[in-house]
C-alpha cells in the first residue's frame, strides 16, 4: 500500500451543522444584494426599533454609566422577547425560549442578566440588523464603522424616539424612562403595558410609518428595487416562489430586476445540488477505512446521477449569470470546472469543502472537522425545526430565497402600506 497525508480529524463533532457555501459566499451576498438591496437579514419592524433605541439609550446614560450600545440592544430585545414569550411561547419572532424555560424558576429580569448569552441566546437580532440601519448601503438610521460606535442619523433618531416615548403605565410614563432606569440597574415593572411596548409582534403605528419611509419611500435604485419586489411578493400569507416573482417583475417592466432574481435562484440551486454532492462524498468516506480513493466515482451510479443534476444546473446557472450580467468571478470558476469529468468534479467539491474534506493523491479523506454532511432537504429541515438563534429563526435560512422572505415578513409587519 502507498503512503498517504491524512488530517489529524476527530471521528464525532459536536456541531449539529456545519455551513457550507463553497467559497461562493460574496456571490451569496451579491445576489442578496441585488434582490433586495440595503434590507440585509431584517425580517421586522421591531428588529430594526430595538437596536436605533439602544444607542439612543446610551446616549442618555453617557456620564452615568458607560455600557455599550450592543450590550443595551441586546437587554432590550431579550426583556421584549421574554415579556412576549409569556403571553405567547410560541411566538415566531421570540429568541431565548430555551433559557426563559430554563429560568421560569429563578424569575431573572435585571438588565446585567438578560442581556447575556447565558439567559438570552448568542445569535442576537441585532447581529442581524447592525448592517441595514447603516446610512452605507443600509436605512440611513446611523452611521459608524461598527455597532459600538455609531451616532444615529436625524431619521434614526426619530425612530428610537418614537419607540422610547411610547407611554407605559399610569400617570403619563415613558418606555425610555423606565429603561434608563433598568440598564441602571433598577427593577422592571412587567406590565402589559409595557409588554405591548416592547414585544417583537408590536410595533407603533409610528414605528411603522418611519420603518416604511425608510424601505419603501427613499430615492435612489435600491428602494424602487425594494418597492418592486415586495409589490411583486403581493400581500397574502404565502411566500410566492422565487421564479413566480421574476415572472411578475418582467410583467410589470422591470427585466433587469427579474434577471437578476432568476440568476439567483439557479445560484441557490447550484449551492444546493454542490451540497447533495458533499453529503453523499461524506458518506462515502465515512464509509472507507483509508480515505475514498476516486477511482471508484466512475463506477458509484449514485454519484453519478449528482454530479450529473449538478452540471446541468451549473450550465443553467452560467447562461443566467450571462443574462444577468452577473461577473462575481469564483462563481464562474465553479460553475466553469463542473464541466470536467466526474472524477475531477467530486475533487473539485470536495477541495472547496475544506473544513470536512481533504483530497490528497487519489483519494478523498476527512478534513479538520469532518462530519456526515447534511443535504440540502435535510438541512432546511432542521433549521426549520431549531428553537434559538438569529439565523434559525429568520427567514431566509429556512430555503433561498436570497431576501425575499425576509422582504415578505417585514412587508407584513409593516401591514402591506406600500406607497
Amino acid at each position: 500500500m502507498g503512503s498517504y497525508w491524512f488530517a489529524a480529524a476527530p471521528s464525532r463533532q459536536e456541531r449539529t451543522r456545519i455551513s457550507l457555501n463553497f467559497g461562493l459566499g460574496r456571490a451569496e451576498r451579491l445576489f442578496n444584494e441585488r434582490v433586495v438591496p440595503g434590507l440585509g437579514r431584517v425580517w421586522f419592524v421591531r428588529q430594526i426599533s430595538w437596536p436605533a433605541a439602544a444607542i439612543a439609550l446610551r446616549e442618555r446614560l453617557r456620564g452615568t454609566i458607560n455600557t455599550k450600545a450592543s450590550a443595551i440592544s441586546h437587554g432590550l430585545e431579550a426583556l421584549g422577547c421574554k415579556l412576549e414569550w409569556g403571553e405567547n411561547p410560541d411566538g415566531e419572532r421570540i429568541l431565548g425560549k430555551r433559557a426563559f424555560d430554563r429560568d421560569a424558576d429563578d424569575d431573572i429580569w435585571a438588565f446585567d442578566k438578560l442581556r447575556t448569552t447565558k439567559h438570552y441566546v448568542q445569535n442576537t437580532h441585532r447581529q442581524a440588523a447592525s448592517r441595514t440601519i447603516r446610512d452605507e448601503g443600509g436605512l440611513g438610521l446611523a452611521s459608524g464603522s461598527r455597532f459600538d460606535r455609531y451616532e444615529l442619523t436625524t431619521n434614526g433618531q426619530e425612530l428610537a424616539d418614537a419607540f422610547l416615548d411610547q407611554p407605559v403605565g399610569r400617570g403619563g410614563g415613558k418606555v425610555g424612562t423606565q429603561l434608563e432606569s433598568w440598564v441602571r440597574g433598577g427593577p422592571i415593572d412587567a406590565s402589559s403595558t409595557l409588554r405591548h411596548a416592547m414585544a417583537p409582534s408590536s410595533p407603533s403605528d409610528r414605528e411603522r410609518e418611519l420603518v416604511h419611509a425608510r424601505i419603501f419611500g427613499v430615492s435612489g435604485e435600491a428602494c424602487e428595487r425594494r418597492l418592486h419586489a415586495a409589490q411583486a411578493l403581493g400581500h397574502g400569507r404565502d411566500l410566492r416562489e422565487m421564479l413566480e416573482v421574476a415572472d411578475r417583475l418582467r410583467n410589470a417592466g422591470h427585466v433587469a430586476h427579474a434577471d437578476d432574481v432568476v440568476a439567483a435562484h439557479t445560484f441557490g440551486m447550484l449551492l444546493d445540488r454542490a451540497r447533495d454532492l458533499a453529503t453523499l462524498v461524506s458518506t462515502r468516506v465515512d464509509e472507507a477505512q483509508l480515505g475514498w480513493p476516486l477511482a471508484e466515482v466512475p463506477g458509484d451510479m449514485e454519484i453519478k446521477g449528482v454530479v450529473a443534476a449538478l452540471k446541468t444546473i451549473g450550465a443553467q446557472f452560467l447562461k443566467c449569470a450571462e443574462t444577468a450580467k452577473f461577473d462575481e468571478a469564483k462563481s464562474r470558476v465553479f460553475a466553469r470546472a463542473l464541466e470536467k469529468d466526474v472524477e475531477d468534479v467530486v475533487a473539485y467539491v470536495a477541495r472547496a469543502t475544506s473544513e470536512v474534506f481533504s483530497v490528497a493523491e487519489d483519494r478523498v479523506m476527512r478534513g479538520p472537522l469532518f462530519r456526515i454532511v447534511e443535504s440540502s432537504a435535510a438541512m432546511r429541515q432542521a433549521l426549520e425545526e431549531a428553537e434559538d438563534g438569529a439565523d434559525a429563526r429568520e427567514p431566509d435560512s429556512t430555503h433561498q430565497t436570497f431576501r425575499l422572505a425576509n422582504l415578505h415578513a417585514l412587508a407584513r409587519d409593516l401591514e402591506g402600506k406600500l406607497a
